[in-house]
């Protein structure tokens, strides 16, 4: 096997859902292509760091969101306008706190 082809196996391998034959073609590549066995080795400890950090808390207020978000008004507005009010932090004003003109009113 050539190196391409090895790389596509790392992260299978380090899951441990390589066949045998993989196992083999992969442990001989390795032991003859340093490239390959610093890469498989350099993502190994990327996916123990990784798995070290631990699962991440959601925030307290996903679930609100999520009910926001799902709704019916804000799947459906009634208007662009009540769409752009709806998702916009500052309702109505500018960067600076200043309101914005109204067009079309």
């Amino acid at each position: 096997m050539n190196c391409a082809g090895i790389k596509k196996l790392f992260s299978p391998y380090l899951d441990g859902r390589v066949s045998g034959s993989e196992m083999r073609a992969l442990t001989r590549h390795m032991q003859q292509c340093a490239a390959c066995s610093q890469a498989c080795a350099a993502m190994q400890r990327t996916q123990q760091l990784l798995a070290s950090l631990g699962p991440k808390q959601a925030p307290a207020d996903l679930a609100l969101k999520l009910r926001v978000v799902g709704s019916p008004h804000f799947s459906k507005p009634s208007s662009p306008q009540a769409f752009l009010q709806a998702i916009t932090p500052n309702r109505g004003r500018n960067r600076c706190g200043r309101r914005r003109p109204r067009f079309g009113r």
